[in-house]
């Protein structure tokens, strides 16, 4: 393996170029547990993560048009709209459950909160409204996750956990920053519209905020049906600032132990140059990510952020770029990436 890694930083550093320098695109949850934990660290490291939008919170869209059919492709991302009884954004389509309505935000309206309604943002000012499911447009990939680590305040001491993933019907990817099982989100823990679950189609450009328990987002996000159109190779970027790489232990936790950043380009280069050479594609009809299962995840600083999502587990181990594209990963594979980041060695 040692000559393996060898081969990789040496032939991925013949042609490179300096990566893009840009601020990270990513967010912190701002949960309860998050909160609880420290609303000052959480406010810091959004802060000193180039100005990141909280999760849900005053997304930009685009101008009031139809969703485009690829908004990945097109770069930006959809504005939802209706079609009879279902929301569509990208390749997502939610139907309105019965009893429920759907409306598009207004900022002119009184605040309040929306109960059994699908709130459509589909301006920059989202008005001061909220709803039991709100839907965005959205850049961000990333949905937040939890701020891990023995001093939250030090960036050399702390982790931001990588998302939950999931595949919804029809093989797109969802990413969430809470479990469905997660404590905060069981039944009668908090009064209706005092929970938060922010859940995001990297592929779609789309953003979810669910506020409602675990059983309740279950019930949304199984009835979402989707035809992403990104399945492929990894898409990943040319070159890249920086690189981080965020593993669970042996009881699936994600902790600093596990985890590693670099500058160094040679390692950056590596690292790309490994998930390029993964071919075996997973086809949306076998995609088969879910929340139960650890993960892992490789962050790519640079002009347009990216993230790579791997799930890990028997009969399940799959990779999936933010940017599009889903393949299998082996366990060597993720041995590899461990290696260069020198997770292990420390």
């Amino acid at each position: 393996m040692t000559q393996r890694i060898r081969e990789l930083l040496d032939g991925a550093v013949a042609d490179l170029e300096p990566g893009v320098s840009d601020p990270v695109a990513a967010v912190v949850r701002r949960g309860r547990a998050a909160r609880r934990r420290s609303v000052l660290a959480a406010a810091l490291v959004v802060a000193l993560l180039g100005g990141g939008l909280a999760a849900g919170r005053q997304l930009v869209t685009t101008a009031r048009e139809p969703a485009p059919a690829g908004p990945a492709e097109l770069g930006r991302p959809p504005v939802p709209r209706v079609v009879g009884r279902t929301v569509v954004a990208g390749a997502m389509r939610l139907p309105i459950p019965d009893g429920w309505t759907a409306v598009e935000n207004d900022p002119s309206r009184p605040c309040g909160d929306l109960h059994r309604t699908i709130l459509l943002v589909v301006t920059g000012n989202r008005g001061c409204q909220n709803a039991s499911v709100e839907v965005y447009g959205s850049e961000r990939t990333y949905p937040g996750g939890t701020l891990v680590g023995d001093d939250l305040l030090d960036e050399d001491h702390r982790i931001v956990t990588p998302p939950v993933a999931m595949t919804l019907r029809g093989g797109e990817p969802a990413w969430m920053s809470e479990s469905l099982e997660a404590a905060d989100l069981a039944p009668d823990r908090y009064p209706e519209f005092a929970f938060w679950n922010v859940v995001t189609l990297p592929w779609s450009m789309v953003m979810l905020q669910l506020r409602d328990d675990g059983p309740a987002e279950r019930k949304i996000l199984d009835s979402i049906v989707t035809t992403p159109t990104e399945a492929g190779v990894l898409a990943l970027p040319d070159s890249a600032r920086s690189v981080s790489l965020t593993t669970p232990d042996a009881k699936g936790r994600n902790l600093p132990a596990g985890a590693a950043r670099t500058k160094d380009q040679r390692t950056v280069a590596a690292v790309i140059a490994l998930l390029r050479a993964q071919s075996d594609v997973v086809d949306d009809s076998a995609a088969c990510a879910d929340p139960g299962r650890p993960r892992a995840a490789v962050s790519l600083e640079s002009a347009t952020p990216t993230m790579v999502v791997i799930t890990l587990g028997g009969g399940c181990q799959e990779a999936v770029s933010s940017a599009g594209g889903r393949v299998r990963l082996s366990d060597a594979t993720l041995a590899q990436l461990k290696t260069l980041l020198g997770i292990g060695a420390r």
